[in-house]
């Protein structure tokens, strides 16, 4: 009986000698997984901080960007030194761009009841454009009706 007593006794120690290395292998793995994960996490943070910086200056230099295309394509108010001369000073004024001028044109021949395919050939526009032109103006419509 003795010696099965020391079998047991030796089995339960080699089973808490394996537990207790198990453990400590499983806590040397839990540090490095901690480590690897906090040298990552300080990456993330620096690489943030500088697409943070990035982004910034970039917003700045489009800023600047917009800024300085606002002033040649915008003409000077009265209250900067008053306007170009044969320049519109005023919205009202202004020249219309070739699009309204084709929109206007396409009204036109549509209130005057031509047709899209005979607006589309008078005036050198797709189909799909007049249909688009009359599509977005309500008031077209009704004329075509």
């Amino acid at each position: 009986m003795p010696m099965a007593v020391l079998a047991l006794l030796a089995f339960a120690a080699g089973y808490a000698g394996g537990f207790l290395a198990w453990r400590q292998a499983r806590k040397k793995d839990v540090e490095e997984f901690r480590s690897a994960a906090e040298a990552l996490l300080s990456e993330l943070t620096q690489a943030a901080a500088e697409a943070t910086d990035a982004v910034a200056k970039e917003r700045l230099r489009l800023e600047k960007l917009l800024a300085e295309g606002h002033k040649e394509i915008l003409p000077p108010t009265s209250d900067q030194g008053g306007s170009i001369p044969g320049q519109a000073s005023t919205p009202d004024e202004r020249r219309p761009s070739p699009i309204e001028e084709a929109e206007k044109k396409v009204l036109a021949l549509a209130g005057a009841g031509k047709d899209v395919a005979a607006i589309a050939q008078s005036l050198g526009l797709g189909r799909g454009e007049v249909e688009l032109i009359l599509n977005l103006r309500p008031e077209a419509r009704r004329c075509q009706a």
